[in-house]
């Protein structure tokens, strides 16, 4: 289908991104990785924007040796030029871009009373997490509107909705940014309607990551017992998800921030 939002007619191929290009950012390792795959393996074509290009180069190669087609680029999130530059270099080479999954992000894991006293260590964290989002989806949503529209998927966390776990896993600049962000898929799915561009959000539980040296191991047991799958869930569920709401089956979901959480949220 050429519009994003055009009601299916069909479920004989569900999930296919065939012809779609996307870009995810920190999409070279951790949950990031799991949604390049997931999307890769769906069909679409993927730009992999990270800080280490010879490790982005290294995540493509293995999308392509699995018969995807992927290029990694340079990028830093934080920085508005780079951003420019890094989605302008996606478009050259794809063409266009239908898919945008701003992952990207880090976490300071430390009580708000020990943070730097030029609170750096929070401000860094919101200015990846919440102001990079905004300018990848600020670069990219001009360009999709004029190209007839494009789906944009942020990757916020369960913890943009509850803190019940800041005593033992302090992220108060973490929490702040995903809730942001929760809030600003929100606002950017009312505003970027018009332009046929669809926004929706992924809030991860307890999932498998770069992050992982980060959990106490009272964070690492609270997982057996507070979610209902008893697990930590894996990056490719998160790309499973990513690969469903950048896909025409989801073309009626707009404004929408889903956890895939083993249903931790549930017994909080």
């Amino acid at each position: 289908m050429d519009s994003m939002n055009e009601a299916i007619k069909s479920l004989r191929n569900p999930m296919d991104l065939n012809g779609k290009s996307a870009i995810v950012t920190g999409g070279n390792r951790g949950i990031g990785f799991g949604i390049s795959t997931a999307l890769s393996q769906r069909g679409a074509r993927v730009a992999i924007l990270c800080r280490d290009i010879e490790d982005g180069r290294r995540a493509a190669e293995l999308l392509n040796n699995d018969g995807g087609e992927a290029i990694a680029v340079l990028c830093d999130v934080s920085e508005t030029e780079a951003v420019k530059a890094a989605v302008a270099e996606v478009w050259e080479r794809f063409g266009r871009v239908d898919i945008l999954v701003n992952n990207a992000g880090i976490s300071c894991c430390k009580p708000f009373l020990e943070l730097d006293d030029d609170l750096h260590e929070f401000t860094d964290v919101v200015d990846v997490n919440l102001y990079g989002a905004m300018r990848m989806s600020h670069a990219c949503a001009k360009r999709m509107a004029a190209a007839g529209g494009g789906s944009i998927i942020n990757i916020t966390s369960v913890g943009g909705f509850v803190c019940n776990i800041a005593d033992i896993q302090p992220m108060a600049g973490y929490s702040a940014s995903k809730a942001a962000l929760n809030h600003m898929t929100r606002a950017l799915a009312v505003e970027l309607g018009a332009s046929n561009i669809r926004v929706n959000g992924v809030a991860p539980g307890p999932t498998h990551s770069n992050l992982d040296d980060m959990m106490s191991d009272e964070f690492r047991k609270m997982v057996s017992t507070e979610t209902c799958t008893r697990r930590f869930g894996e990056p490719l569920e998160i790309g499973a998800m990513c690969a469903y709401l950048a896909s025409d089956e989801a073309a009626q979901i707009t404004g929408s921030v889903i956890a895939v959480d083993g249903g931790i949220l549930v017994k909080s």
